[in-house]
């Protein structure tokens, strides 16, 4: 998939796989406080769930029994752990 940005005029290339079985993959782009309160309403239903704004994501992965979030804030970075 191609995106282009018109207003800069920058371009990127996105390659993504999709399950077997999936005819028709789409992808659905939001504005980003469309995003912002759909993350909000789902993250509420987790009391264990915290929210630092102006973090910056790096990387996640998934075990079977938590999830690992390594994300950057203030230009230092610090890994969070998740248990699920």
């Amino acid at each position: 998939m191609a995106f282009r940005i018109f207003k800069t005029g920058e371009a990127f290339v996105s390659r993504s796989s999709y399950p077997e079985g999936l005819d028709h993959p789409y992808v659905l782009t939001l504005a980003i406080d469309e995003l912002t309160q759909i993350a909000l309403s789902q993250m509420a239903r987790y009391p264990q769930i915290t929210c630092n704004w102006g973090t910056r994501f790096t990387d996640l992965k998934q075990y079977d029994d938590h999830v690992s979030v390594d994300v950057v804030q203030r230009m230092a970075p610090r890994p969070s752990r998740r248990d699920g």
